[in-house]
């Protein structure tokens, strides 16, 4: 079930009716929505003939207005200034197999990459969140943590009914995220490009990845790194048009599978050449034994990537 939240707007009583219509034309002001454009009738004030003769425009107080929009697609307003409000991304649930375990949920954000980091949620982000996000080097990476760490805290807060800012982030060994706090849910958050995707559970672990599949990359390059010889005898079967695309499909999934397990890429317990995920099953991935109970689906994403969730299959009381 989506959490809601109700916004109310209040208007201000000493407000002319020019400067009424000037900030709807500019969509300024608490007015916003009462009225389509300057030219509407009289809404949001009250008209009495005084006695010379002419009309009297009395600003009403309106009625509170009610409207309902899921907590992760309406945000806060930001204290920042006007210019530099907080902009929410644009995040949306993800549809999941009906064979997939009911407690593991997804979302699918959308990134802006331009956006000023204030703008892509980092007001509301922790000290030490924005110390990581001043250190990248470019712009795009920058926009693509805040984006993500700011949709992740209103997400779980959403679950957890709690202060987006009070979530207390922790790190393992391996540098996995969790929350150091009781009940907590397992969670996980993977980017790539101008997309990202979150995955949160509150019965077992997920894992999840997403990669912008470039066609600059020469992805023959990374068969030996990547591929179990299960996984690479399917995909050199394949016809050359699907070959690259199966790659990158099961590059997700194997990435899915090691942030679900916990040991990561590039981790001591296991790598990804050590088990194989195909052959495909329509979204469902063959996860061979190596790993342990994990289970792997593909999923439908924007044109241009690749996207697979996992999950474990020993469950939580």
């Amino acid at each position: 079930m989506t959490t809601m939240i109700a916004r109310q707007d209040h208007g201000s009583e000493k407000m002319t009716r020019n400067r009424f219509t000037r900030g709807l034309q500019r969509g300024q002001g608490h007015y916003d929505g009462l009225c389509s454009s300057a030219a509407d009738s009289n809404d949001g004030f009250d008209v009495s003939v005084n006695r010379a003769g002419r009309d009297v425009w009395t600003p009403r107080r309106p009625s509170p207005i009610r409207t309902t929009l899921p907590l992760y697609i309406h945000p806060p307003l930001s204290t920042a200034k006007p210019h530099h409000r907080q902009r929410n991304p644009k995040m949306r649930i993800h549809l999941l197999p009906a064979d997939a375990p009911p407690d593991v949920r997804l979302w699918l954000v959308d990134i802006d990459l331009n956006a000023p980091l204030i703008e892509a949620g980092a007001n509301g982000l922790h000290a030490s969140e924005l110390a990581r996000a001043h250190r990248f080097l470019r712009h795009q990476d920058a926009a693509r943590f805040v984006t993500m760490r700011a949709a992740l805290r209103r997400l779980l807060a959403a679950e957890l009914n709690v202060d987006p800012a009070g979530l207390p982030f922790i790190a393992d060994t391996n540098g996995r995220p969790s929350l150091s706090m009781p009940d907590a849910p397992d969670f996980n958050v993977s980017h790539s490009g101008a997309h990202g995707l979150i995955a949160v559970s509150f019965r077992r672990r997920v894992g999840v990845d997403i990669e912008e599949a470039l066609p600059s990359l020469d992805w023959r390059s990374l068969e030996a790194s990547v591929l179990h010889p299960t996984d690479k005898r399917v995909i050199d079967a394949m016809p050359q048009a699907h070959a690259s695309s199966a790659f990158f499909a099961c590059w997700t999934a194997k990435e899915a599978v090691l942030k679900a397990h916990g040991d990561g890429i590039g981790g001591k317990a296991i790598s990804m050449q050590d088990f194989s995920v195909l052959p495909r099953n329509d979204a469902r991935y063959a996860v061979s034994a190596e790993p342990g109970a994990f289970q792997a689906i593909s999923l439908v994403v924007p044109q241009g990537y690749a996207a697979a969730l996992a999950w474990s299959e020993i469950t939580q009381p």
